[in-house]
């Protein structure tokens, strides 16, 4: 018997070590500090970043005048005339006004992406974390049933030895206890497995311990039908599209721009040796647009305006949809959620309870109460699943809509 009682006390020091070898010497995080790491670090969003520079500079660029050119030619090396001329471009029918304001659209276009990139980064931070937060409260249930079953192993055993019980019975609480531990390990491999992927968020590649000091929201408040429509018009990726029409107008204007005929004034000084005379030399040169005047490119550029104008409604009426279809689910989790939370879950407790006093008494099986135990924890994870479920199903609301839901407290 005192190898009953030994193989009992095994499996709860067991359990209790396997839990605390994630925990000890774990940087504890909260998710402000969680999201800093990742929006500081992520090399995505350092690109873009990067792209948004790239193009503020672009502005500058696209606003220099054109340089002008300064020629010298002489005859006979010199010694019969030297010629000295400095040519200006001038640039009119607004060239460089059309060229900065597409560098304009072309910097907006970029801060766009990088606020698309981060809302995207936002949910994914979320998406990522959600796991977790589940994991890490499966296995405090499976500790929590753990300490459970030692407890009543330890019972069945003083039934044993009284002659109430059959050793069978202990051997299949402790067969249980077994698969709880298979159980536990595959969680606990399937947590750390997350906790990398959470942390190459911010270019950590290493092993990440971490532990996540915040939990999920089980009541998510949900934005209503006239604001997801709003904000979807305002989501960063619409207002990409809308801006990609606003550019193909802004490369209309630039095109009829450069149709316009280029100019060149100039300006210089004629020595004449063999005459001993100067002269100052002054000229204009202009273009002449008869053959190209880029009514091709201005047209194609027609067709992409529209064509933006159709992406955008496309755009419009695929995140409607989507966001209708997502609040359904969530709606959908919600319910299955309430029914195990206030129906299910009580009376499988209730059930576990009776049939634990039946078999103290010796009316039943210990098989029952191992049946109804394994119950009560389905309904447990099944719950832990539902609300990590619906987080997710929020994180994807949030980056459809741009609409910030409160899914982490």
């Amino acid at each position: 018997m005192k190898l009953f009682f030994h193989r009992a006390a095994y499996y709860i020091i067991v359990f209790s070590v396997i839990f605390n070898a994630f925990i000890v010497n774990a940087e504890a995080l909260n998710f402000e500090q969680i999201k800093q790491k990742a929006l500081n670090n992520n090399p995505g969003l350092s690109a873009g970043n990067s792209a948004v520079k790239a193009a503020e500079a672009e502005i500058l660029q696209a606003g220099a005048i054109l340089n002008p050119e300064l020629e010298i030619s002489s005859e006979n090396f010199g010694e019969n005339a030297i010629e000295v001329v400095l040519t200006q471009p001038v640039e009119i029918g607004g060239k460089r006004n059309a060229r900065i304001q597409l560098a304009r659209k072309a910097l907006r276009a970029a801060e766009l992406e990088n606020e698309a990139t981060r809302l995207g980064l936002e949910a994914e931070i979320i998406r990522r974390c959600v796991p977790i937060l589940g994991l890490q409260k499966k296995i405090a249930v499976l500790d929590s049933l753990a300490s459970v079953m030692g407890e009543s192993l330890t019972g069945i055993k003083r039934r044993i030895q009284a002659g109430a019980a059959m050793e069978a019975d202990a051997l299949r609480t402790e067969m249980e206890l077994d698969e709880l531990l298979m159980e536990k390990a595959t969680l606990n491999r399937q947590l750390n497995q997350r906790k990398k992927e959470l942390a190459a968020l911010w270019g950590n590649t290493d092993d990440a311990d971490i532990q996540l000091a915040f939990t999920l929201n089980t009541a998510i408040s949900l934005p209503q039908q006239p604001e997801i429509l709003k904000k979807i018009h305002e989501h960063p990726e619409g207002k990409l599209l809308k801006l990609n029409q606003e550019t193909a107008a802004a490369e209309i204007r630039q095109l009829k721009a450069e149709a316009f005929p280029e100019l060149a004034i100039s300006a210089g000084y004629l020595r004449n040796n063999e005459d001993d005379e100067n002269a100052v030399i002054a000229g204009m040169s202009i273009s002449l647009p008869l053959f190209n005047r880029n009514k091709g490119a201005i047209l194609s550029k027609g067709h992409e305006v529209t064509a933006a104008g159709k992406k955008f409604q496309a755009f419009f009426v695929e995140h409607t949809t989507k966001a209708g279809t997502i609040l359904s689910e969530i709606e959908n989790t919600y319910e299955a959620f309430s029914v195990l939370t206030e129906k299910l879950h009580p009376k499988a407790k209730n059930v576990y309870a009776l049939l634990e006093r039946y078999y103290k008494h010796g009316n039943i099986s210990i098989l029952e109460v191992l049946e109804s135990r394994r119950n009560l924890l389905e309904i447990n994870l099944r719950r832990i699943d539902l609300i990590t479920e619906n987080a997710l199903l929020a994180a994807d609301l949030m980056e459809l809509t741009g609409i910030p839901v409160q899914i982490i407290k």
